[in-house]
């Protein structure tokens, strides 16, 4: 508790992201895991009216798999700026922590309306609507990502998934052979092919 109350405030960008920020999860990851959520609890209470301080606590609630806590407090940088698309971005990965994909793609989907070119946003509507089997909708939104940056390992892989789930494994092969040939195919990816192929 001292470290934090007798810390200077308001806290410099410095100390909250080199020390304060990874006090919970220095604790939790610890074994203490009551005192990580009682200094978090102080933490938010210091950065109240601070949306993006805020959305650091809620990544430590988003570590240890509570979404309801980084949901919580997204909804709260919400009522401070309602026009927060990494806020929506939070929602979105709290919901689908909890596994309610269908209140995680309207979050990703508030997202990419305020921030189009945010490829965070982006890429995570694109899985959910692949979890949801809108495997049309994800390949859309793969392409785009892979068509601006052919190094998205992540996007290059949803594209070739979504595509196979899509029935199209004609073109999903020839992108496999692709990254195959560049030696980029990662376990996910190959994983991901090899259960397709034994489910049909």
């Amino acid at each position: 508790d001292l470290s934090i109350d007798e810390a200077p405030k308001p806290f410099s960008d410095k100390l909250f992201k080199e020390v304060i920020s990874k006090i919970p999860g220095g604790l939790f990851w610890r074994g203490q895991r009551e005192a990580a959520f009682k200094l978090a609890g102080k933490i938010e209470q210091y950065v109240s009216e601070e949306p993006q301080r805020l959305l650091e606590i809620a990544s430590f609630y988003l570590s240890i798999e509570s979404g309801r806590e980084a949901a919580r407090i997204a909804e709260r940088v919400l009522e401070i700026d309602q026009n927060s698309a990494a806020a929506y971005v939070t929602i979105g990965m709290a919901n689908r922590i909890d596994f309610d994909l269908e209140k995680a793609e309207v979050a990703y989907q508030k997202a990419v309306d305020l921030a189009p070119s945010d490829k965070t946003a982006r890429r995570g509507l694109a899985d959910i609507r692949r979890a949801l089997g809108k495997s049309d909708s994800a390949t859309e939104i793969y392409r785009s990502l892979v068509a601006e940056d052919e190094n998205d390992d992540a996007a290059r892989t949803g594209l070739i998934l979504s595509l196979f789930e899509a029935g199209k494994p004609e073109d999903a092969n020839a992108l496999l052979s692709k990254s195959i040939d560049a030696d980029d195919a990662g376990i996910f990816l190959l994983g991901g092919v090899a259960h397709w192929y034994a489910a049909n």
